[in-house]
């Protein structure tokens, strides 16, 4: 929750310095010391036609005195977030929900296998598999199995034991290596993630099924960290069930399990 706050937060502060700067370049034409005790405006008699314009209107005043102070006073509070900021987007990790077996991916494995398979090994390929942790907005999130491609290995093997269909003694086999694993949560409007994985069957040591499935979704985001990065987090498990849907409706996959 520290890190969703403090991404928040480094977002307006990213607003704030430009702004402030502009406010500041503004308020130089008039070099009053703002340390300096404001003084008391003037006051004009009724019966005098005031003939100022608004600038000088609002500096007698004393506003641009009062706004030169307040950027003076908060500068050091506002260096001060920043650095928090930047300090809670490095220093946290979460881990990734765990998965959740989908009924429907649980009815299309059942229909697409005619005997129990083994799972074998999952691995990963390439920086852009991410199998170590996945950067939202600066956080990193991990796999509490320890890495994305295990993460796979587990959902597979969950939806197989729901369907009934795991036996780690079945000579057909399935395994995996992770490709592309991915979350792009940047967008104030939309998020998205994308995965991408090389699937193969063996039986009895011979490749009957190999290709490669992708798989990407899409959800509301929103400008604050401390929305966007749960509602990216809570959405992999969904992107890895879409993965595996594509895989369950593959009719080359399904031919290679009926063999």
């Amino acid at each position: 929750m520290f890190c969703s706050v403090a991404s928040s937060v480094r977002a307006w502060t990213l607003l704030l310095v430009p702004l402030t700067t502009i406010l500041k370049s503004f308020l130089s034409r008039w070099p009053v010391d703002p340390t300096q005790k404001l003084q008391k405006p003037i006051r004009q008699p009724d019966n005098v036609v005031k003939t100022t314009d608004f600038i000088d209107f609002v500096a007698n005043l004393n506003f641009i005195q009062l706004l030169r102070r307040q950027v003076y006073v908060h500068k050091k509070i506002l260096l001060l977030v920043i650095s928090v900021a930047a300090l809670g987007l490095t220093a946290c990790s979460t881990p990734a929900p765990p998965y959740a077996v989908s009924i429907p991916n649980v009815q299309a494995i059942k229909s697409a296998a005619s005997s129990p398979l083994a799972v074998g090994e999952f691995g990963a390929q390439g920086s852009a598999a991410n199998n170590e942790s996945i950067s939202i907005r600066g956080n990193p999130m991990v796999s509490a199995s320890g890495t994305f491609a295990k993460y796979l290995q587990n959902a597979i093997v969950q939806e197989l034991t729901e369907a009934r269909l795991l036996d780690p003694n079945s000579t057909m086999k399935i395994t995996a290596v992770l490709l592309k694993n991915d979350i792009s949560a940047a967008g104030i409007l939309t998020a998205s993630a994308e995965i991408e994985a090389r699937f193969a069957v063996t039986k009895v040591d011979k490749t009957v099924f190999e290709k490669i499935k992708r798989a990407r979704i899409e959800w509301d985001s929103n400008f604050l960290g401390a929305i966007a990065i749960p509602r990216a987090q809570q959405n992999y498990p969904n992107l890895v069930s879409a993965l595996l849907k594509e895989l369950y409706a593959d009719q080359d996959f399904v031919a290679a399990l009926k063999k």
